[in-house]
């Protein structure tokens, strides 16, 4: 052995290679021998022996040292083929040396049109490979290999693709010419060019109806052939690029029913968020998936197990056995979780509305370690999340309070709008971010929805924050957009400026004549709440208050003693007759319930005791409106006004006083 040259042991090698010899005490003898002698080889020589240490996955450190050093040497000296295989060896064993990969990068550019298609495809899957985004680099790769495109064989072609999608370099041209030259042998197209092809038109979202519909139309009929991975990879593609590919997405469905028990947490996990991708609720895979999931839940790593618990909550799906074993594989491994991890995690457990504190405490600590990577969204995300389940904690707020005022410029509508929202419910006042929120509203507020909108005048009224250049902006944006605003929108947007006394009429005449138009859509909470707006302001819109009493029998299925109790205020308020209108009302609800449960429980119902009492539409003299006029006395101390605001009123203080002034004037007639 020691006699061997080197070039001979560089053949020997490769030969070795060529046909996987696995022996290993001849192997580490020709390794040996190769690392005394490396220093002989040509650039072929320390090419052949790269690519050979990587087909044999030869982990002789000392030995890949050396070739690594000799190339980086006599780099210049190396043709675009031997460049080619080089790059590919360090991919495959993945060594990832900055110097050395700029070094053949640009040695690679300088001779990219003596490759030929093998090499240009082998040198693009290198780059991807090992994530070495040289943009020179893969232009180069373009420019040549277009005018070689028909040479290339299915496997480069769809190799090239996926490197470039991997890399997320959109070269249209390319793109689009690999796309044509595929569809000419698309029937050749065998599991993994069908995954390969799937997974990079939607890594770009590069939507070619012909090509998507011949892999379509290639893996319906070949299913069986698709391994789990390919199963999971193309209907990842398919939500990624939202395509209800039916008949697709059923062969898959079906077919992965068949293998679920093979599936690993990455397959499982990207199936189960292809189907809340596309709010697909197919319950048989569903369940497969769910009753595979569990045996294995110890295998999750935090993206499984972030992308399985937020796929239930994106379908609404309460799988609470899987839900608990999630929780607990999260707080066991919540310290590898990324801040996208956490806030999906925390968002799909607030979604679901899943009392679980203890994983929640968990998200908090582990937030708080890493408040200084979380991105705009996934803050404004995660303390949405806690606000949702009524969770304080200071701590965490007072974080996100700190760090939030550093990325808002980067937020979106929705991300300044959900931040608001959640202080506001968890009541937390912080000047200064309110203001920064108020400032970087103002100027993206053309980028406000309807929803958007609502929250952050709903959010500045429950904080009793009058601030005037944000509610003008969010006045004029409303009325910009008002045909675009849904029942909810407006109605809390009517609310809000009511509940901070701020009258502004045009924007109030614009809700009015919305609310007229589409008033048969409107459920009957907000009629309630629009009623009580505009009695609040002292806005006498007699034909809408009218419609807002009159509601229709699919919204009298909803009323509650609450909403007859506001519109009975509005109209009394405003000095509006609406006696037939409230008495339909009352009629439609019944009183006999509530009277039992109200006179029991004064804190909850004592508001609209008061109202009720002076209703016109009540029966004076029987058993049960007296037994509603004591408790209403009763509530008020006799006719006497409580000193504060009683607990868990869901009014507004001004109206139960005016309420109780109304009781008092009319017990004494």
């Amino acid at each position: 052995m020691t006699s061997l040259q080197a070039q001979s042991l560089s053949t020997i090698i490769w030969a070795f290679a060529k046909i996987v010899v696995e022996d290993e005490p001849l192997l580490n003898a020709i390794s040996s021998q190769a690392l005394r002698t490396i220093g002989e080889l040509d650039p072929q020589g320390l090419s052949n022996s790269a690519w050979s240490v990587a087909r044999l996955l030869l982990n002789d450190q000392p030995l890949i040292s050396a070739i690594s050093a000799h190339v980086h040497r006599t780099r210049e000296s190396f043709s675009a083929v031997d460049l080619s295989s080089t790059l590919w060896a360090y991919a495959v064993i993945q060594l990832f040396d900055h110097t050395l990969l700029e070094a053949l990068a640009s040695e690679a550019r300088l001779k990219i049109d003596d490759a030929d298609p093998q090499s240009l495809s082998n040198l693009a899957w290198a780059s991807a490979t090992l994530v070495y985004s040289d943009i020179p680099l893969m232009e180069s790769i373009s420019a040549a290999a277009l005018p070689k495109l028909n040479e290339l064989i299915l496997q480069d072609l769809h190799i090239t693709f996926w490197a470039f999608a991997k890399l997320l370099v959109y070269d249209v041209p390319l793109i689009d010419a690999i796309a044509t030259e595929s569809l000419k042998i698309s029937s050749d197209f065998g599991p993994q060019v069908l995954s390969n092809m799937a997974w990079s038109c939607a890594k770009l979202q590069y939507i070619h109806q012909p090509l998507l519909d011949a892999i379509s139309a290639e893996a319906i009929p070949k299913k069986c052939e698709l391994f789990q991975q390919e199963l999971a990879n193309i209907a990842w593609a398919l939500a990624a690029m939202l395509l209800h590919d039916t008949p697709l997405l059923n062969a898959i469905s079906e077919e992965a029913q068949s293998k679920i028990g093979d599936l690993n947490p990455q397959e499982l996990s990207n199936l189960s968020w292809a189907l809340a991708k596309l709010v697909l609720t197919d319950k048989p895979l569903l369940d497969a998936l769910s009753a595979s999931a569990l045996p294995h839940i110890s295998e999750y790593h935090p993206q499984n197990i972030s992308n399985t618990v937020w796929s239930l909550a994106a379908i609404n799906i309460i799988d609470l056995p899987l839900i608990d074993a999630l929780s607990h594989q999260a707080i066991a491994t919540l310290s590898a979780f990324d801040p996208q991890a956490l806030a999906n995690t925390a968002w799909a457990v607030a979604k679901l509305v899943v009392e679980n504190c203890p994983l929640m405490t968990s998200i908090s600590s582990a937030a708080l370690q890493n408040m200084g990577e979380f991105r705009s969204q996934n803050m404004s995300n995660l303390v949405w999340s806690f606000a949702t389940l009524v969770l304080f904690d200071d701590q965490l707020l007072a974080a996100i309070a700190a760090a939030a005022i550093h990325i808002l410029p980067e937020m979106d509508a929705q991300g300044l709008s959900n931040t608001s929202w959640a202080f506001a419910r968890l009541e937390v006042r912080d000047g200064q971010l309110m203001a920064a929120i108020s400032a970087r509203a103002i100027q993206s507020i053309g980028d406000f929805t309807g929803q958007n909108i609502a929250n952050t005048a709903w959010s500045l009224a429950n904080l009793e924050i009058l601030d005037l250049p944000l509610l003008d902006s969010i006045a004029q944006q409303s009325m910009r957009t008002i045909t675009q605003l849904d029942a909810q929108s407006l109605a809390n947007s009517a609310w809000a400026y009511a509940a901070l006394e701020w009258l502004h009429i045009p924007l109030m005449a614009a809700i009015a004549a919305e609310a007229l138009a589409n008033i048969s859509s409107w459920d009957m909470q907000e009629i309630s709440a629009s009623a009580w707006a505009f009695a609040r302001l002292g806005l006498r819109d007699v034909p809408l208050i009218h419609a807002l009493a009159e509601p229709s029998s699919a919204q009298l299925s909803e009323l509650t003693m609450l909403d007859i109790s506001n519109l009975a205020w509005a109209c009394e308020g405003l000095n509006i007759p609406a006696a037939r209108q409230l008495r339909r009302l009352v009629v439609a609800r019944g009183l006999d319930d509530f009277i039992d449960v109200a006179v029991h429980d004064l804190k909850h119902h004592g508001v609209e005791l008061i109202h009720f009492a002076n209703s016109e539409s009540l029966e004076h003299g029987s058993a049960r409106t007296n037994a509603m006029l004591r408790s209403a006395e009763q509530y008020t101390g006799g006719g006497a006004l409580p000193a504060t605001e009683p607990p868990d009123s869901t009014l507004s203080w001004p109206a139960v006083t005016f309420a109780a002034r109304w009781y008092r004037e009319d017990l004494r007639q």
